[in-house]
């Protein structure tokens, strides 16, 4: 009999715990108006606070060859056929 007392009373909140939550949904109140997210003129000011890069940021820029390698150059066609 506790048993079913039990289930009875746990099936009778989990209702009314899904109806007060429903009706709380009634109550509608319209949007509020809300600025802009973006502001053009807010955006061209930050732009313009970024400074100029003056040099490249490349950490391996002195390892590599300035010139490509004549050899692939020199090198046959992928379509030639071999003898």
């Amino acid at each position: 009999m506790l048993r079913v007392s039990m289930a009875t009373a746990l099936a009778l909140s989990a209702l009314t715990t899904i109806a007060a939550a429903q009706s709380k949904m009634l109550s509608y109140e319209p949007p509020k108006e809300e600025k802009p997210l973006f502001d053009e003129r807010q955006y061209k000011a930050a732009i313009g606070r970024i400074p100029e890069a003056k040099q490249s940021n490349d950490p391996w820029a002195g390892a590599r060859e300035v010139t490509p390698p004549q050899a692939a150059a020199s090198a046959p066609a992928q379509g030639a056929k071999r003898k």
